[in-house]
């Protein structure tokens, strides 16, 4: 039996080509680097369980992320919305797990379901504390959540109509605010668990590759034409700008908080793979378009950090310091100094006559 989790399942579905059935492993299709705004999340899920129960949360996460006031007041309206949708027998951060065609046991990790009775409709909510926009729709993480809670509640799986699936992402700019939703029919929800049924029957057999947001966490990614493909499509559409005066505020405004995030990640990009070609460069491997400048050094250190704080915090002696031998070579630096002094004054003084003796007096020096 093979083990997935739902946040994998779109790569299956859209891209099976990606995956080898001996390396089955769409939880993570690649290393997850953790960064802050990752650990917010984890503090903010702590916060909403908190709030749920009735506990006091304190004023840090398990995770040493202080509760700010913006993240109480982002998780006090997610909790208030899930206590109005709530029925008796409601899921909140729950764990479960079903199986398809005795092939693949799907891991879910709800944030929000339940069952209303008078109106035949499932709810499901996920909790989203991130910046990179997540869309309801066509989104396999969500479908994945419900099918698992109508497989696991009875009166949902004899009785719902509708399946309501929803994102709650307070701090990504949206244009349809926090709150997104998207509704499919009962038939809808079986259409959509038969397309993943299929593709796990085709498990191994199907190499299809194609583009999404599935891409991020992808093992074969730096070596998957079809990615490649796609990113030079989208530096050719982003050389238009005949269209952009049509944007209303709000999409312009979408745009470019998009195009900033787009530029974060690809100069991180660009800056990794040119450091690993100039370590393959100092190796003595060739590249037909580029050469070492050794002249350049690849270390660069923040504004904030020295010599003297690295010492301090490490230990190590960065550097030793080169003490001066004698009196000569002070007054030969004070005698460049006055020499250059006097240099910049003779350029200022260019235009006039005296300027022009005075800058040829020091032609030898300079020269």
């Amino acid at each position: 039996m093979i083990r997935a989790h739902a946040s994998g399942l779109g790569r299956l579905v859209r891209c099976p080509g990606s995956f080898e059935p001996a390396k089955f492993t769409p939880n993570t299709g690649g290393v997850r680097q953790t960064n802050r705004a990752t650990e917010e999340g984890i503090a903010a899920h702590h916060l909403a369980d908190a709030l749920w129960h009735g506990q006091d949360p304190g004023d840090t996460a398990p995770n040493g992320v202080v509760y700010d006031p913006a993240m109480r007041a982002h998780v006090a309206e997610y909790i208030a919305k899930l206590g109005e949708l709530a029925q008796d027998d409601a899921w909140f951060e729950r764990k479960e797990t079903y199986q398809i065609n005795g092939i693949v046991e799907v891991v879910n990790k709800l944030d929000f379901a339940t069952f209303c009775d008078e109106q035949r409709i499932v709810d499901v909510v996920d909790f989203k504390y991130g910046y990179r926009i997540v869309q309801p729709y066509d989104n396999w993480q969500l479908l994945s959540y419900g099918f698992q809670f109508i497989k696991s509640h009875q009166r949902a799986h004899d009785a719902f109509r509708k399946l309501r699936l929803t994102i709650y992402q307070p701090r990504g700019a949206h244009s349809g605010g926090a709150w997104r939703s998207v509704e499919l029919s009962s038939d809808e929800v079986a259409a959509r668990y038969s397309e993943l049924s299929e593709a796990i029957k085709l498990l191994g057999a199907d190499d299809t590759r194609r583009t999404g947001e599935h891409c991020a966490y992808c093992p074969k990614l730096p070596t998957c034409g079809a990615a490649r493909s796609a990113g030079q499509n989208a530096v050719d559409v982003s050389l238009n700008t005949d269209e952009i005066e049509e944007l209303e505020s709000s999409l312009l405004e979408l745009e470019i908080l998009n195009l900033r995030r787009a530029k974060t990640h690809v100069e991180e990009r660009l800056n990794a793979m040119e450091e690993l070609a100039r370590a393959r460069l100092a190796r003595g491997e060739k590249f037909r378009r580029f050469r070492l400048d050794r002249s350049k050094p690849r270390t660069i250190w923040k504004d904030d950090v020295d010599f003297d704080l690295l010492e301090l915090l490490t230990g190590v002696t960065m550097y030793s310091k080169k003490p001066g031998h004698s009196s000569t070579s002070r007054k030969a630096r004070r005698t460049v100094y006055a020499c250059g002094a006097k240099y910049n004054a003779n350029k200022r003084a260019s235009g006039t006559s005296r300027g022009r003796r005075r800058r040829r007096s020091n032609e030898d020096f300079w020269t």
